[in-house]
């Protein structure tokens, strides 16, 4: 045909060939053995391994069924394996808390399926695609937390699987939820890769000690745990995904787990804390979204402030008195919170105040000048207990011990700077001594800023009733956008309705930012928050 001759004769030239024939086909039956044994081997190991690890109803006939969901979802003829693969991810893999536990989880499963792939090599490669996808902020790293949230985010908001997302305050579980929904505008996505996917739309409400029953929570979904109107009760039914013909998307976001009858209604993301390497790849990845040149110029001193605050956690878990002064009758923490008072939250901070630090310096190379931004970053986050900073300081000098004088420290200072950085955090101060509000006030006079402070009530009658936290409420909201002090003093059965302000979680609309605020059964509204709006937190 291709000489046009047969048999060595030519062909005439008006002789067309038509020829029909079906393509070449494996017969996938010599496969149907194989991977139908590879499944339930896969499915049995990981079914097994959580309900030994964790209590017996921790794992049911649900996870089966969630698996076949997502199974489906994410089925590719050619790469059966692929799908399986991911599907145990997000049912099993994920909820694992501690890491060695999910180092054997994962040798199980590579076992089991016969170690064709490494079990965690696709779940990562679609976890940096969405990632890529998204728009990150300078400050925000793209650590492991972050990628396992945005992955176990987008998923179950296009299979309608409930999740839920448990971890200690700054693992990014807030901040992941946000920049998929702001991501996910159906064909109007700005990236490529959300333009096959449905548009999002989104109904926030934040859990608050005055919730009642009649409503389903997402953030700071723990909180009504402690509401004595025991609202969770109402989500059991609402949460079945066969029992819903009409299904919506729940995503509900916790620092602590609930019971098990709520837990094993959708997919349980765990997340676990970083290790020292975690914190040395972070803040390296925090300073680079600044300025690549901080890498090049600074990465010796993130390490050594990485290791540092690694060394300071394991401090406050094992051996938390030498934290604090037990001399003092004036104000005492219980060991149980003094071991989480500081957390990855001060660590993201310590490291971008080091980078805002350096780059106004104009990258600074006089070793008194970088001492100095040093020791400020730290004094500015590690503060609240008696030997916090000093403990900090030392762990610090162990790794770089040139630094300049780390017994120095002026509080004053440090609050004299925090309400002058607009980008910082909002202030928390701790005392008992009544003169910190006349000290505060000077500061703030010296500053020729406007404030305003906000005391609460004592009575019970008032903090339990929702008129008053409305009023109260009120009042902030107009402040929020107002370029003034806000202090805060005695209100603490309302706080909880503003963990969005004090987190700074806000959302842009333009060039605006705004916050939500929460009180019981009502809306959840968005306030905007003035650029320059300042808040500071007196607590006794």
């Amino acid at each position: 045909m291709l000489k046009h001759s047969c048999k060595g004769e030519s062909i005439r030239e008006n002789v067309k060939f038509i020829a029909a024939c079906n393509p070449y086909r494996v017969d996938v039956s010599i496969f149907l053995n194989k991977i139908h044994t590879i499944a339930e081997d896969s499915i049995f190991e990981a079914h097994k391994y959580i309900r030994d690890n964790f209590d017996i109803s921790s794992v049911s006939l649900r996870e089966i069924r969630r698996l076949s969901i997502l199974f489906e979802w994410f089925y590719d003829e050619k790469r059966y394996i692929y799908s399986l693969n991911l599907s145990i991810y997000l049912c099993y893999y994920i909820r694992l808390f501690d890491k060695n536990k999910r180092i054997i989880f994962i040798k199980k499963m590579e076992r089991s399926f016969k170690n064709e792939i490494k079990f965690e090599d696709i779940p990562k490669k679609i976890e940096n695609e969405i990632a890529t996808a998204v728009k990150l902020d300078k400050g925000i790293a793209r650590n492991k937390a972050l990628l396992e949230n945005l992955f176990a985010i987008f998923v179950c908001l296009n299979t309608k699987i409930p999740l839920f997302i448990i971890g200690k305050p700054g693992c990014s579980k807030s901040l992941s939820a946000q920049l998929i929904f702001k991501s996910m505008n159906g064909k109007n996505s700005s990236h490529e890769f959300f333009r096959e996917f449905p548009k999002v739309y989104t109904k926030s409400y934040q859990g608050s000690r005055t919730s009642t029953s009649q409503a389903i929570y997402f953030d700071e979904m723990g909180l009504a745990e402690v509401s004595k109107n025991n609202p969770l009760k109402v989500i059991h039914s609402q949460l079945e995904y066969d029992d819903n013909e009409r299904k919506i998307a729940f995503i509900g976001i916790s620092n602590w787990p609930f019971d098990a009858s709520k837990m094993n209604r959708g997919i349980y993301l765990s997340i676990p804390e970083p290790d020292e390497q975690d914190l040395i790849d972070t803040a390296l990845a925090i300073a680079k979204s600044y300025d690549p040149k901080l890498v090049q110029d600074y990465k010796i001193y993130y390490e050594y402030l990485s290791s540092s605050y690694y060394n300071y956690k394991e401090g406050l878990k094992n051996n938390s008195l030498k934290f604090k002064n037990n001399n003092k009758t004036n104000f005492k923490l219980p060991n149980k919170n003094i071991k989480e008072f500081h957390g990855t939250r001060d660590f993201y901070h310590l490291i971008k105040i080091l980078s805002k630090l350096f780059i106004q310096n104009k990258f600074p190379t006089e070793k008194c000048i970088i001492d100095d931004i040093l020791m400020e970053s730290i004094e500015r986050n590690f503060g609240g207990l008696d030997y916090s900073i000093e403990k900090f300081k030392e762990m610090f000098k162990t790794l770089y011990q040139n630094v300049n004088d780390i017994s120095k420290y002026d509080v004053m200072n440090c609050v004299l700077n925090n309400i002058k950085d607009s980008d910082s955090r909002y202030l928390l101060i701790v005392t008992k001594s009544s003169i910190s509000q006349y000290l505060i006030t000077l500061i703030i006079q010296e500053l020729c800023k406007n404030y305003v402070f906000y005391y609460g009530s004592d009575f019970d009658e008032d903090t339990l009733k929702g008129y008053y936290s409305a009023k109260i409420l009120n009042k902030v909201q107009i402040s929020m956008n107002e370029d003034t002090v806000m202090v805060l003093k005695n209100l603490s059965s309302m706080y909880p309705s503003l963990y969005d302000l004090f987190n700074q979680n806000f959302r842009k609309v333009g060039n605006s930012n705004y916050a939500r605020i929460a009180l019981g059964n009502s809306n959840t509204q968005n306030y905007k928050v003035n650029d320059n709006f300042r808040c500071i937190i007196l607590k006794q």
